[in-house]
């Protein structure tokens, strides 16, 4: 089943991913730096 799911999710080999920036419930903010905070920037 995990060779199964890595094919559907990762075809090439690579997963790749994404955040919505505007979700306020998972960005609450930016650093100094620049950076986004919260809970998914962790």
């Amino acid at each position: 089943m995990i060779d199964q799911a890595r094919a559907e999710l990762a075809p090439t080999g690579t997963l790749r991913a994404g955040i919505n920036m505007s979700n306020f419930l998972l960005v609450t903010g930016s650093a100094p730096n620049g950076d986004p905070v919260g809970v998914s920037p962790a």
